[in-house]
């Protein structure tokens, strides 16, 4: 085990936790805030503008205070349905499932985010750098990896499909005994 595979272990553990931790309606609810007020806020900042004013001299800090009244109106009252949400859960007796589908959620986030590491380390990092060859996980996180690949810019994505036959070559050696043995 080597330091990426301790950053990768840091990485999952968290989300994992923190996921089982805040649960499903507060994970979904928060990235649904922020998309949600972001888009709000994109559309409606310029009708609160002349509320706005009413209380400040027109600047150009009245539009950013616009669109922060917007945005953090719409993440306030998103947070105050999930509260709800998460109390009626609670009451009928599926605060458990909340909680495990939040750990799924923090642990699928968890993936991504070592599948985008990891694209990133392959595509840049010379071919049989040390830090992927000796990890012992870079080879299972690599199976997500290839999947979120397709999203890359095409200068990366081509570097990575290049680097990537390398790897898959050199971990399917690592990875067979270990499969035979079992």
């Amino acid at each position: 085990m080597n330091f990426l595979d301790i950053v990768f272990i840091i990485i999952i553990t968290f989300f994992l936790l923190r996921g089982i931790y805040r649960g499903l309606v507060q994970e979904v609810s928060s990235l649904v805030a922020l998309f949600l007020g972001f888009f709000l806020a994109n559309k409606y900042w310029q009708d609160v503008l002349p509320y706005v004013e009413k209380i400040l001299p027109p600047s150009s800090w009245t539009n950013v205070i616009s669109y922060f009244v917007v945005l953090l109106g719409v993440m306030l009252g998103v947070y105050i349905i999930s509260t709800i949400l998460k109390h009626i859960l609670k009451m009928a007796f599926l605060g458990w499932f909340d909680r495990i589908a939040g750990g799924s959620l923090g642990l699928l986030k968890a993936i991504i985010l070592c599948s985008i590491m990891l694209m990133i380390m392959t595509s840049f990092l010379p071919t049989n750098a040390p830090v992927l060859k000796e990890s012992k996980l870079a080879p299972y996180i690599h199976q997500a990896s290839t999947s979120l690949s397709e999203l890359l810019p095409e200068e990366l994505k081509n570097n990575f499909e290049r680097k990537k036959l390398f790897w898959e070559r050199k971990w399917r050696k690592t990875l067979l005994p270990k499969l035979e043995n079992n």
